[in-house]
């Protein structure tokens, strides 16, 4: 395992930098990919974890990955405006809104 520190000077190398573009991954915020390779939150990231983000950041982002983005958000926007329900006096009515529109009809199945 790696902590965040230890993972961050290894993402700083320039021959590590070279194999990364190599495999078509851009790491743009270190940070960022720390986090998206410590799924479990501990402040650590295991070989399996580092390897599983890699294959997350790889190349170009695919229709089903902004299709579920974008259902993940409206899920969010959801729960934001019952919460903002039920702590509204009686009578008023507060909406968060982040996106319009319906969501977008997915003509075939991605694996995740």
């Amino acid at each position: 395992t790696m902590r965040r520190e230890q993972f961050l000077d290894f993402l700083a190398d320039d021959e590590f930098k070279a194999i990364l573009q190599e495999i078509d991954v851009d790491v743009w915020d270190p940070v960022g990919f720390f986090e998206t390779c410590d799924t479990m939150s501990t402040g650590e990231v295991t070989v399996e974890e580092f390897i599983q983000g890699i294959l997350k950041l790889r190349g170009e982002p695919q229709k089903c990955d902004i299709i579920a983005t974008f259902n993940a958000i409206r899920s969010v926007q959801r729960q934001l405006d019952e919460i903002s329900r039920d702590a509204s006096p009686q009578g008023t009515r507060t909406s968060v809104t982040f996106l319009n529109g319906a969501a977008p009809m997915m003509s075939h199945s991605c694996l995740v």
